[in-house]
């Protein structure tokens, strides 16, 4: 008898493109919109609640990750569309999502990674 189980992480970490705005604090200046954005739709509760890190990459002004729960996954995506951002002069396009999923069967365990694109 075998048992199977699927466990999902609970991080999930975004690509996500700058595509409009070139500063040399791009990342920075788009984590205080984020943050503003949370704060003007879902209120002062929601900007608690919610706990994400943006990760730079290096000599990159362009690119970043966003590293946040597998709960407010929808919650990024919603406040990341261009309707929310225009006011603050830039746009971001999700590269890719990777979801990990880990299935263990008895002693032998292996991974097996999903990728969403949306181009």
């Amino acid at each position: 008898m075998t048992k199977e189980y699927v466990v999902k992480a609970n991080d999930v970490y975004i690509l996500i493109k700058i595509c409009n705005l070139l500063d040399i604090n791009a990342v920075s200046h788009v984590k205080t919109a984020i943050k503003s954005i949370i704060l003007d739709l879902f209120g002062i509760s929601m900007l608690l609640m919610v706990s994400f890190k943006i990760i730079k990459l290096v000599d990159d002004n362009i690119f970043f990750i966003l590293k946040t729960d597998i709960r407010f996954l929808n919650l990024f995506l919603y406040v990341m569309q261009p309707d929310h951002t225009t006011k603050y002069e830039f746009s971001l396009e999700v590269i890719k999502i990777p979801l990990s999923v880990k299935k263990k069967t008895n002693k032998k365990s292996y991974k097996v990674d999903k990728y969403i694109f949306k181009k």
